[in-house]
């Protein structure tokens, strides 16, 4: 199981999964908002999260399959492996980012204008 965890963050798995979960959780904010001022039907933001749950797998297989390198996408077979401990702080600024955006929220929760 320790080497499955290893390849999925090598792979950047675990990133592509919480990037597309931010974003989907955006792209149903911005329906919802838009859908009613638009006139469109009631049904038009359940067939945007239908479509979101339906392509989540999609995005992981291909996070999978491929690689995002400087020359472009190339299969992952393709590139070379980077040990796990190369880039030390590399997983601490998207969870920076996501506690400043979380705090942002809360506190619009909390203090409302």
């Amino acid at each position: 199981m320790g080497r499955l965890l290893q390849e999925l963050r090598r792979r950047n798995v675990f990133r592509v999964a919480l990037a597309y979960l931010i974003l989907g959780w955006v792209v149903v904010q911005a329906a919802a908002i838009l859908a009613p001022a638009l006139l469109l039907p009631d049904w038009t933001l359940s067939l945007v999260v239908f479509f979101g749950i339906i392509g989540f797998p999609f995005a992981l297989n291909f996070a999978w399959a491929y690689e995002l390198t400087p020359e472009g996408l190339k299969p992952t077979g393709a590139v070379d492996p980077i040990p796990l401990n190369a880039h030390v702080l590399d997983g601490q600024c998207p969870l920076l980012a996501m506690s400043r955006l979380w705090g942002c929220q809360f506190s619009c929760l909390l203090y409302p204008q």
